[in-house]
């Protein structure tokens, strides 16, 4: 997008800011905005913290999950006040096929959203805020409890399965919550607080979306473990083992990138895939969902890595100028 300079006396020259953003914005004459210098650029953006967001919105019809995901993306959205309508006081669980009550629904996404309350409540709508205030909490401190807290449900997976001790991976559900808890916490934050480095927001918005859907890999698999109780073969412990070593790999390189580490997890990524793949060649039924989530794991576990490469360079690179 280009915009023409203009001049006004000796020293001073403006530019016009983009209608749509504005709006988009919500800036009005006399607000102030933030100009961040990076390199041969200026970034304007606008003190989102200081202006509360406020929207209104209708889950007539919408299922359990739809409506949980729905007020999941409007907290990370940024939004401090929500009005929600709904039509019907019942919505379906496609899961379990069953009926919910729509106002339990929303007080079970709620209880996962940090700050937010439920402060009126009606036959057909309810007002949710952020009750919090400003977020003051340390990014990388949140991110860093996230792994820890993944790498726990791996391990407590792992340990649950070889010791066929089924009734500990309940616990992952609970693990599940909490995770996504601080991913939402996280997303909300940069929305709230803009990082002045889009390349850096774009690659920790992906690493965050990743773990998101490794903690709901990991759920799901024990779900499937607790219903099923299949039998493992010592390929697939083995395997499982293997996924352990993946994810502390994936924690250390996320804290600290390190050339070799990444080369000691490719290395282990790739001949965990080749039990995998012997696993499917096997073609034992009780082995393809093994294989169909722990597939899912090690692409996840990939991504990740690359998008920690693609905000923090390895150490040895060196910029250099054109002559």
């Amino acid at each position: 997008m280009l915009r023409k300079i203009v001049q006004h006396g000796p020293s001073t020259m403006t530019v016009s800011l983009p209608t749509k953003w504005v709006k988009k914005n919500g800036v009005q004459k006399g607000d102030e905005v933030n100009l961040e210098e990076e390199n041969n650029r200026i970034i304007v953006g606008v003190n989102k913290s200081s202006r509360k967001r406020l929207a209104e919105i209708d889950i007539t019809g919408l299922s359990r999950s739809a409506i949980m995901f729905y007020l999941r993306s409007i907290y990370r959205q940024g939004y401090d006040e929500v009005v929600i309508h709904f039509k019907n006081p019942k919505t379906i669980y496609y899961d379990l096929k069953k009926e919910e009550k729509v106002i339990s629904v929303i007080h079970q996404e709620i209880n996962r959203l940090i700050g937010f309350e439920v402060t009126q409540q009606r036959e057909d709508f309810c007002v949710i805020k952020d009750l919090s205030g400003p977020s003051e909490g340390k990014l990388d401190i949140i991110i860093k409890r996230i792994l820890f807290l993944l790498k726990d449900a791996i391990d407590d997976s792992v340990e649950a399965i070889k010791n066929k001790n089924y009734d500990k991976l309940e616990t992952i559900e609970e693990k599940h919550d909490t995770i996504t808890k601080f991913i939402s916490y996280c997303l909300r934050m940069f929305n709230k607080r803009p990082d002045s480095s889009p390349e850096n927001i774009h690659g920790l918005y992906h690493i965050l979306c990743s773990l998101d859907v490794a903690t709901d890999t990991i759920k799901y698999f024990a779900r499937y473990v607790i219903r099923q109780k299949p039998a493992f073969s010592k390929k697939s412990i083995l395997i499982l083992e293997n996924l352990r070593g993946l994810s502390s790999y994936t924690r250390e390189i996320l804290f600290d990138l390190n050339l070799n580490k990444v080369i000691e997890f490719m290395k282990l990524r790739a001949d965990t895939k080749d039990l995998l793949d012997e696993l499917m060649i096997e073609g034992k039924k009780k082995d393809v969902s093994l294989v169909f989530y722990l597939a899912s794991m090690l692409e996840l576990m990939r991504d990740l890595i690359e998008a920690k490469m693609s905000i923090t360079p390895p150490k040895n690179t060196r910029e250099i100028s054109e002559e």
